[in-house]
């Protein structure tokens, strides 16, 4: 069975050339399948041809093409395939027997595969051959290797003087329309033949070599040439290509002349974009890997604007793309590609769905801010993003790829009493000296903070000390601070102030007064007594007129409650309406009542007859009980006895 299989194999390996389109290379290259497959950019067998050394399998195509759309992205194998071995992988995706039914048509068929029977009636496809050879090119070898070089160049010379013998009536420049035309009908571009052999100039394409252009990490730079004859016998011999970064032929580049002549540009850094697979994003037929294409139903065909007219007018990053009506400058995609990275980077940004392994074409997540922090909303910005993974770029809902969530640190509630410590007497703040507008958190939040009624501010900044209000906002960093300076808090209120804003009826500050105390008597005084019988300024500038004693006797306590006159203890909530409120002991005078208690002893002296008398020696006389008409001592104590029968007239 096994002998069988093997010699089937060998009559398979042989039928490469049937089964599979295969084209002639300039730069001699072997692939993999895995290569050939992902370079496949384009439906059909043309576009994998045009890779040398990768060959097109009409059969693989046929069910190929029965696949569904999306297991045809996901496949790592194809109908383009390496034109020397195939890998077990293809070998196996392709080689099942379940495709057809028999081990023949569904593994050895396919050139290089064979059938590796593991036990009776199970196997699998496999490779033919164990190592897989792929061309390296090394671009500082390649330079080296001159011998190549000369061995090709002397097959160009004997290929070009055979043909001018053979070809007397030849006209070149009828021959050639564009500068563009290459010499396809040269014979050295033709495999050897029983009519031309390699002695005579024929078949020079396997010798080919070029000296290549390196770059400094021995890659091979983007532009190539070689020395190929002009067809017009007066230029310079050579021909214009580029490469990829490992000496790989880049189809479609080679020109007769300089790739960078007006009317013929091209650029090989985009080529070299577009060889790895990326492609304008409107253009009509999306392709991908293994030659899966799709119409493209977002290619905005309907917008004529033209905004471009080559690649150099949409910078570095961008492409002159058409659309099927005008070109505009598009940012170049690697068509149904999932995105590799996270749509954030931000530190307060986070996302709905983290994914270690990259994010699937077209999956939607919702970028947001994480716990802590939060957009300004004063300004009006969307709290979350819906993106989406569109060929690899993520996108918002309008097709942009920039989106705008500034998501900054929040701040922590604020409380007056944990900020800086007085400048004037180095004690903490007291929260009953201030009002403090607003309770957000969030980037951009406010704090009014001003002197509670009858206080006034006796130190802070310029701009506290000018306005009577201190305001800070939430910084990016989560800090409270003014906006323009960063300061932190910096009022201080106090009873006991000279008003910075008071200008009495003649114009004069508080500072005038302090040198003039007696003239704060001066001035209309309301009715009533105490406080209310001051004058302005007496009230307003207390330090310079030196009534911060009556107004610290008249202000000093602003107001007090019991705290079930603002809400039951037991309330939910309760704790924090109370939080800003003090306890406060106030003396009262109590009257109590104490009652006292007096023991007095006194001694009663009874007289009684002997026979009702009980005497014990060395104790007193008891009264004896009477029991039944008689008198006895049995109640009392043991020892006790009648004292004895008396005359009547007797007496104890």
């Amino acid at each position: 069975m096994i002998s069988k299989l093997l010699v089937l194999a060998f009559v398979a390996a042989v039928a490469t050339a049937s089964e599979a389109t295969e084209q002639a290379a300039y730069v001699v290259s072997v692939h993999d399948d895995t290569w050939c497959h992902s370079h496949h950019l384009g439906e059909g067998a043309t576009h994998c041809v045009s890779n040398n050394g990768c060959c097109f399998s009409d059969k693989i195509s046929k069910i190929f093409e029965v696949m569904s759309f999306d297991k045809r992205l996901s496949m790592d194998f194809g109908p383009c395939h390496s034109c020397k071995e195939h890998e077990d992988g293809w070998c196996e995706a392709f080689g099942l027997e379940s495709l057809k039914g028999n081990v023949w048509d569904d593994c050895l068929a396919n050139s290089g595969c064979t059938w590796k029977e593991e036990k009776e009636g199970e196997g699998i496809c496999r490779s033919t051959k164990d190592e897989e050879l792929v061309t390296v090119h090394n671009c500082a070898t390649q330079k080296d290797d001159t011998a190549r070089l000369a061995a090709f160049d002397a097959c160009l010379a004997e290929s070009e003087k055979n043909q001018e013998a053979g070809e007397q009536d030849f006209e070149p420049n009828a021959k050639i329309k564009t500068v563009r035309d290459l010499p396809t009908y040269r014979a050295f571009l033709h495999n050897p033949s029983v009519d031309c052999l390699p002695e005579n100039g024929c078949g020079c394409m396997d010798l080919y070599a070029y000296t290549p252009v390196c770059t400094d990490t021995n890659e091979f730079a983007p532009y190539q040439s070689d020395s190929i004859p002009h067809v017009n016998g007066d230029k310079k011999n050579g021909q214009y290509f580029c490469v990829d970064k490992y000496g790989h032929e880049i189809p479609n580049t080679r020109k007769q002349e300089p790739l960078d002549t007006p009317g013929a540009i091209i650029d090989c850094d985009i080529f070299r974009r577009k060889h790895d697979g990326y492609q304008c994003p409107n253009a009509m037929v999306l392709s991908s890997s293994g030659g899966v294409v799709q119409v493209n139903e977002a290619n905005d065909a309907l917008d004529c604007r033209q905004d471009c007219a080559n690649d150099k007018d949409c910078g570095d990053e961008g492409w002159c793309c058409f659309n099927g009506c005008a070109y505009t400058c598009q940012r170049p995609v690697k068509p149904f590609t999932g995105c590799a990275n996270s749509p954030v980077h931000e530190v307060g940004q986070t996302l709905s769905a983290y994914q270690d392994d990259g994010y699937n074409h077209e999956m939607e997540v919702v970028a947001s801010c994480k716990p802590g922090f939060s957009v300004a909303q004063n300004k009006g910005l969307a709290e979350s993003v819906l993106l989406t993974c569109s060929h690899g770029h993520w996108l918002t809902g309008f097709g942009e790829e920039n989106f705008e969530l500034d998501c900054e640190q929040q701040c922590d509630p604020f409380n007056i009493e944990i900020t800086t410590i007085s400048t004037i007497d180095g004690l903490k703040m007291n929260r009953d000296d201030f009002v403090i507008e607003g309770d957000e958190e969030f980037f951009g939040s406010k704090r009014r903070i001003t002197c509670v009624d009858n206080y006034g501010v006796v130190a802070g900044s310029d701009s506290v000390l000018k306005t009577g209000a201190d305001v800070l906002e939430c910084s990016a960093d989560g800090k409270w601070e003014e906006k323009f300076t960063g300061n932190p808090r910096s009022i201080e209120c106090s009873v006991c102030f000279d008003s910075a804003i008071y200008r009495d009826a003649q114009g004069n500050s508080c500072q005038h007064y302090q040198s003039r105390p007696a003239e704060c008597l001066k001035g209309e005084i309301g009715e009533g007594v105490s406080w209310e019988a001051y004058t302005p300024a007496q009230k307003n500038c207390r330090v310079a007129c030196r009534t911060c004693r009556d107004a610290e006797a008249q202000y000093g306590v602003k107001d007090t409650r019991k705290e079930a006159d603002i809400c039951d203890p037991e309330e939910s909530g309760c704790d924090e309406k109370l939080k800003n409120w003090k306890k406060v002991a106030i003396k009262v005078i109590k009257t109590r009542f104490k009652n006292v208690g007096e023991i007095q002893k006194v001694t009663v002296t009874k007289h009684l007859p002997l026979s009702q008398a009980c005497q014990k020696e060395g104790k007193p006389t008891m009264e004896a009980e009477l029991i039944a008409d008689m008198y006895s001592c049995d109640h009392l104590e043991e020892g006790y006895e009648i004292a004895g029968e008396a005359p009547e007239s007797d007496s104890v």
